[in-house]
């Protein structure tokens, strides 16, 4: 029997050629424009390329005008990022490449890789518009998680510390010798395994599945019942008891995944990327303080979550992909820029899905064919 191929999509804000800059040959991965619309909506999922066998799409990440991935094959990784100059090529939509550098995360313009065969360095920063850099972290060799919110980077430090990078140039005046180190160390005293950050919050997931969340929480995407901005991370009493695997900050929203397959979102609700607006009727839904259950019908398990600036995408375990929030670029891949208040099912998607990914204004698919 044929292996099932596997092919990516993508959808939503094209003004930097985010998307169609990755309309990639099929018999090696080459930058190639393929006379792809540059039109800066699209609004239905592009086939982009397919994944060549033993191939895993690994990490994806967004700045609000360019992309970012890792491809895996075995034990080789390559990454790709489109809008950057790279090497003496001029071409303001090129493609970068870097084998055996993995894309870990981004802020709204910097996106920061690591090197595949060591932790160390956490090597590459790309700044907007200019060409990647080599930078130094302190303590980096204790460095175990990172994510990216508007500006900043924030990392797990010796497991259970945490804290937010910041950038000092000790060099010349272009901002050569560029070492980042970590500024105010929390010690939460619990052991991390994921991080996700929205434009001013950040989530934590324990290993025992209990989540915080900790920074402004002006919209309610703390989930702490209150609009107030928390210092430090705070535990989800809403959430306390209940075994949490697979977490997703948007720009001011905030979604979590039991372990059972429930799916749970908090925060600001303006465009409809909570999904609540069918229920809730006496209560305002634009902010959502505390955790809210979103009921799908009993056979239906979710399997992960994707959040953009505002909207969200969620995965169910029979591959089936709805999404729910602002539309403006046609984020959701509906084929329209319409607002959803609710979860709806992307049918412009016409086979079995096993991830999805979303940047600030664009959404990502890997489909089997």
């Amino acid at each position: 029997m044929s292996k099932m191929k596997m092919l990516v999509y993508g959808c939503g804000f094209n003004g930097f050629s985010q998307i169609a800059a990755f309309c990639f040959d099929d018999l090696k991965y080459k930058y190639e424009r393929r006379g792809f619309n540059k039109h800066y909506k699209q609004t239905l999922p592009i086939n982009l390329f397919e994944l060549k066998e033993n191939d895993n799409l690994i990490s994806l990440v967004n700045t609000w005008s360019q992309t970012a991935m890792t491809i895996k094959n075995n034990d080789t990784s390559t990454s790709y990022l489109n809008g950057f100059k790279c090497n003496d090529n001029n071409e303001d939509d090129s493609i970068c490449t870097y084998t055996n550098q993995l894309v870990i995360a981004s802020t709204d313009k910097d996106i920061l890789l690591k090197s595949y065969s060591n932790q160390l360095p956490f090597g590459i920063v790309a700044n907007d518009n200019s060409s990647p850099q080599a930078v130094n972290i302190i303590g980096a060799e204790s460095l175990t998680l990172i994510a990216g919110d508007h500006l900043d980077f924030h990392a797990v430090y010796d497991g259970s510390k945490f804290g937010k990078l910041t950038i000092s140039y000790t060099g010349d005046d272009n901002g050569q010798n560029g070492i980042y180190f970590i500024q105010k160390i929390i010690n939460t005293r619990i052991l991390i395994k994921e991080v996700s950050c929205g434009k001013e919050h950040v989530l934590l997931l324990t290993n025992c599945g209990t989540l915080f969340s900790y920074g402004i929480g002006s919209r309610g995407q703390l989930g702490q019942s209150s609009v107030d901005t928390k210092k430090v991370p705070t535990l989800l009493d809403a959430l306390n008891g209940i075994e949490i695997r697979k977490i997703s900050a948007g720009g001011w929203h905030s979604t979590a995944i039991s372990d059972v397959g429930d799916l749970y979102v908090w925060g600001w609700n303006d465009c409809g990327q909570l999904g609540l607006a069918a229920y809730k009727e006496n209560v305002l839904t634009n902010v959502q303080t505390e955790p809210q259950y979103v009921h799908f019908s009993d056979e239906c398990c979710m399997k992960s979550v994707a959040c953009g600036s505002r909207h969200t995408v969620i995965l169910l375990d029979d591959g089936k992909v709805f999404a729910s929030g602002w539309n403006c670029y046609g984020q959701l891949g509906l084929g329209h820029t319409e607002d959803q208040k609710t979860f709806v099912p992307v049918t412009t998607l016409l086979y079995h899905c096993d991830q999805v990914f979303a940047g600030q204004w664009n959404t990502f698919f890997v489909c089997q064919n």
